[in-house]
C-alpha cells in the first residue's frame, strides 16, 4: 500500500479500541492523538489522555518514516530514545485518512515479543458497519493476535471534553 501520506494523515485521531495489555496506557481514558507538521517540515504527535491519577496528560513525540520500510510504517519517539533501535515502529495497516485508521505494533524484547492493535477515528465514535469491517480485517490479517481476547474500548464521550486545550508542543525536535 506504500508509505503513509503524513500531510493527509495529520490532524486529530480519537482512540476507539486499544490493546488492553499495553502498559503505557494503563488506567487511561479519552485518548487522542494530534499529528501536525512543524515549521521545519518534520512531523510531531501529541498524545492526550485523561487518567484518574493525574487528570489530563499530554505527551509530545517526533514522527518519522520507519527506517528501511516501504509500507505505511512510522517511528514515534515519545521518550527521546538514545538510538533508533529503541524507537517503537507503528504500522498503519489501513486508513481512509478521513474517518478511520488501524495501527499495529510489534516489538521484540529480551523477554519475548509484544504486539498491539489500535483503531482510531476522526470522531469520538465509529459507526458499527465500519467497526465490523475493521475487526474482520484485523482478525483475518493478524489471526495470531487474538483480537477478541486482547482489545478494550477506550472511553470517549461527553466526559472527555477538556475545559482547555493542551499547550502546543511546537519544539519536540530530537535531532531527527
Amino acid at each position: 500500500e506504500g508509505p503513509l501520506d503524513m500531510d493527509h494523515y495529520a490532524g486529530k485521531w480519537y482512540e476507539i479500541i486499544r490493546d488492553k495489555w499495553y502498559t503505557f496506557e494503563f488506567l487511561q481514558m479519552c485518548g487522542n492523538y494530534e499529528y501536525s507538521k512543524k515549521d521545519d517540515g518534520k512531523y510531531q504527535v501529541v498524545y492526550n489522555r485523561w487518567t484518574p491519577l493525574s487528570d489530563w496528560k499530554d505527551t509530545p513525540g517526533c514522527v518519522m518514516p520507519a527506517e528501511g520500510r516501504t509500507d505505511a510504517a512510522i517511528s514515534v519517539d515519545f521518550d527521546k530514545a538514545p538510538d533508533d533501535a529503541q524507537i517503537p515502529v507503528y504500522t498503519v495497516m489501513d486508513t481512509d485518512y478521513d474517518s478511520y485508521s488501524v495501527i499495529y505494533q510489534c516489538e521484540e524484547h529480551w523477554w519475548g515479543s509484544y504486539d498491539g492493535v489500535w483503531i482510531l477515528s476522526r470522531e469520538r465514535t465509529l459507526d458499527d458497519a465500519t467497526m465490523g469491517q475493521l475487526v474482520n480485517k484485523i482478525t483475518k490479517e493478524l489471526p495470531e493476535y487474538g483480537f477478541f481476547e486482547n482489545h478494550m474500548m477506550t472511553p470517549q464521550g461527553e466526559s472527555c471534553v477538556r475545559d482547555e486545550e493542551p499547550e502546543k508542543f511546537m519544539d519536540v525536535d530530537q535531532n531527527n
